[in-house]
């Protein structure tokens, strides 16, 4: 067992704000109406964020493979890792179940409540999950044949072919397949990416660290089209699709890039490492389940109410995005840090 990478409590502490930031800007655009000239702030920021979910999958296939780099052993394996998903998944799922449905208890055991299991759609974050289970069934055959995959060639056909994938699935409303399928195919080359630089990060580092002005020139390139992108085919097709969706080969590039400059800038920042950083990102997984619940009470309370009051001017966007999100970031780690001295609890709800 490999020790803990520091690298990777930064990584995934960033990603947990940039899915903070989407959910948070994405309740405003949709109590504003999605009217982006007047909700230029929210938008600004929920497009400059969606790094975030790819990266968790990125994270996800890195910290897999960097674990088990040196022994593997499939049954253990999946014992141990995907009942440590599933577990808090399924509580997590009933939780927001009961939150959202009028006669939640009366359904609970019904039909609807288990589809929502398999699709992650009892709350708008959870689809992450099951697409994630899948990936991680896949993991044991990847480990096995990583090192055959390393090729350069085949890395760069598996990177057109996952371009052209992301594009068919943004510009055609969604690939063919249920999810979590589809979610688990298109984060597949991203998984993937993430379980090879275990093995060349020396290179990448390297790499980025020599061209790291043409690649930060990239990474302000890549978010002015993005923010053009969504915004474009919004107006041109009234479809709100073209701006929640992170499936787009901007974003993979994008999200890419911004790994690699992180990679070069902490690879060797001791610093990093310390205790309040790690744990922040033990606590992340708790966090990811439960900030909707945080921000579905804030706009049930008073978050409606102080939104008609802000939104019309731009400075009063800035101030209410950010103190909605410093809000439902500071409320859900510190249910999370109360929560991990509870033994019998913490690791149902995601705290190992």
């Amino acid at each position: 067992m490999q020790k803990r990478n520091s690298l990777v409590d930064l990584l995934r502490v960033i990603a947990i704000v940039g899915v903070i930031f989407i959910h948070v800007s994405s309740r405003s655009l949709e109590q504003g109406g999605y009217d982006l000239l007047r909700l230029s702030v929210p938008f600004f920021l929920n497009q400059l964020f969606r790094f975030a979910v790819p990266m968790f999958f990125f994270l996800s296939g890195y910290t897999l493979e960097y674990r088990y780099i040196k022994e593997f052993e499939t049954k253990t394996f999946l014992k141990k890792r995907i009942v440590k998903l599933i577990v808090p998944y399924v509580l997590w799922s009933a939780l927001y179940y009961v939150f959202y449905n009028k006669n939640p208890f009366i359904n609970l055991f019904k039909s609807d409540f288990f589809d929502k299991i398999i699709t992650g759609t009892a709350s708008i974050h959870l689809y992450f999950i099951p697409s994630l289970i899948l990936l991680y069934l896949l993991f044991p055959i990847l480990h096995i044949y990583i090192r055959h995959l390393l090729k350069r060639w085949f890395i760069v056909l598996l990177t057109l072919g996952e371009i052209i994938i992301l594009c068919i699935d943004y510009y055609s409303g969604g690939l063919p397949f249920i999810n979590p399928i589809r979610i688990a195919l298109l984060n597949l080359y991203i998984f993937f990416v993430g379980m090879v630089c275990v093995y060349k990060q020396k290179e990448i580092v390297y790499f980025v660290k020599k061209y790291s002005f043409f690649m930060l020139g990239g990474l302000c390139m890549f978010v002015a089209y993005i923010l053009c992108e969504s915004k474009g085919n919004f107006f041109r097709y009234r479809d709100i699709h073209y701006i929640t969706s992170q499936w787009r080969a901007s974003i993979l590039l994008y999200t890419m890039t911004f790994v690699g400059l992180l990679m070069a800038a902490f690879q060797n920042r001791t610093y990093i490492g310390n205790t309040r950083l790690r744990n922040l990102s033990k606590l992340t997984f708790f966090v990811y389940f439960s900030h909707v619940f945080v921000i579905s009470l804030f706009w049930r309370f008073i978050g409606s109410y102080v939104f008609s009051k802000t939104a019309g001017h731009i400075v009063e966007n800035v101030f209410f995005n950010l103190f909605v999100f410093l809000f439902v970031a500071s409320v859900s780690y510190a249910v999370a840090y109360i929560v991990r001295y509870v033994p019998k609890v913490r690791w149902v709800l995601g705290i190992s």
